[in-house]
């Protein structure tokens, strides 16, 4: 019984190397694919991570968002008006 099924499985696999699966094209067609998917999914994944990390930074200051936003924009404010100040000296 079991050579019998060693048989049947090696028949299969002969008849399966010469389907539509086994070509090349389709091989390299399915690689495109997941390339095509991967590369953007991979960015995303960066960016995810950038946020999370920005988020527990901003848990471990005690911040909010938009308490953050209004910091930066304070920030840019001041280095304005320093710059300002010492182009009309």
């Amino acid at each position: 019984m079991v050579v019998a099924t060693v048989e049947y499985a090696q028949d299969r696999l002969v008849s399966v190397e010469d389907t539509y699966s086994n070509q090349l094209s389709v091989t390299t067609g399915l690689m495109a694919v997941v390339w095509v998917f991967s590369i953007p999914t991979f960015i995303l994944m960066i960016l995810d991570f950038n946020l999370i990390a920005l988020h527990i930074y901003l848990m471990k200051k005690k911040m909010t968002t938009f308490d953050y936003i209004c910091h930066l924009q304070e920030k840019r404010e001041q280095e304005e008006e320093a710059v300002s100040q010492l182009t009309h000296i």
